[in-house]
């Protein structure tokens, strides 16, 4: 076996070789090598185990997360005002994968369901359950983030899940955010009951390599596995049922790229948007300019991705799943 590849735990073989490396914060010195295992299609970085991102990124506000902290304050205010049809339209709107999972969840019909939802980060989907009636309780690995959550919904919110068994477990987006993804599916679906079941969406390989790009929009540490629509099938045993519900599509024509590439999705261009708040509480004009950047650049790619001179192509977090225990 060649020395230069390394391990991969999705399949758990040496195979992995490498691809590239760079560094997403101007004001951190994080960098990151990207790999990719020749044997199963995975592509991941990996983080310093001695380093707690996702604690400085919380308690920053800053990288991918301040987008979490605006839609908290929106859904407490529809929240407190009983506006349950209006905060449901609002987290359809500000994405494709919340809709899927109240979807999802609403197809169970039954709200005696015992829910766990892995990540919750600022709590607002957790909150929005609960309001509905569901018993729902969120965990997350950052103190901030819980302590955030809790003292803006109340105490539904963890470090470790505080029951034994769940009827529904969810987590969006963050399986490709573990450092190791099959020890994590096999930790929580141990929680699952007889016929319970886990639903989740992951960030897709065939989304990057259908536009010939090294990484998916949230650079590392935050993200730092891609998969395929097999992977997760390599990462169970018989005990569990695995299905890929799903699969979006999206507008990649030749306008849509250039703002992809505007807003920094190509990882050389990262530090123009995926810059945190050390540097921007020193210069306070910061934040709202790339607020406002993002808010525009959103809208035009939502506008412009339903026009037919779009190409249509994977999404970058449109796989969706379902495991299933079956003992």
């Amino acid at each position: 076996m060649n020395k230069s590849h390394v391990k991969c735990n999705v399949c758990d073989l040496n195979t992995a070789v490498f691809l590239s490396e760079f560094q997403p914060y101007i004001d951190m010195k994080w960098i990151f090598k990207i790999y990719e295992c020749q044997n199963c299609g995975v592509r991941f970085s990996m983080r310093d185990p001695s380093t707690h991102y996702h604690e400085i990124l919380h308690k920053t506000l800053g990288g991918g997360y301040s987008r979490h902290y605006d839609i908290a304050h929106t859904v407490k205010n529809l929240l407190d005002k009983g506006n349950l049809k209006k905060c449901e339209k609002y987290l359809r709107e500000m994405s494709p994968v919340y809709a899927e999972l109240i979807d999802f969840i609403k197809k169970q019909k039954s709200k005696t369901l015992n829910i766990l939802e892995i990540g919750c980060s600022t709590g607002f989907i957790t909150a929005f359950f609960q309001s509905h009636g569901y018993e729902i309780e969120g965990i997350d690995i950052s103190e901030s983030s819980i302590k955030y959550a809790t003292s803006t919904y109340g105490p539904f919110y963890y470090p470790e899940p505080t029951k034994d068994h769940y009827d529904l477990i969810f987590h969006l987006g963050l399986i490709g955010c573990v450092d190791n993804p099959k020890s994590f599916l096999s930790s929580y679906l141990k929680l699952l009951k007889p016929n319970g079941v886990m639903f989740f969406n992951s960030p897709n390989i065939n989304s990057l390599k259908q536009r010939g790009r090294l990484w998916a929009s949230t650079p590392p540490p935050d993200l730092i596995y891609i998969f395929n629509e097999k992977s997760f099938r390599r990462m169970v045993n018989n005990s569990y049922e695995v299905k890929c519900i799903k699969q979006h599509v999206q507008g990649s024509g030749l306008i849509l790229n250039l703002i992809n590439k505007i807003r920094g999705i190509n990882p050389n261009r990262y530090p123009m948007l995926f810059q945190n708040s050390y540097l921007e509480n020193q210069k306070q004009n910061i934040p709202v300019i790339k607020k406002n950047i993002r808010k525009y650049l959103s809208g035009a790619y939502k506008a412009i991705s339903k026009l037919p001179i779009e190409k249509k192509s994977y999404s970058e977090y449109g796989l969706f799943f379902t495991i299933k225990r079956l003992d």
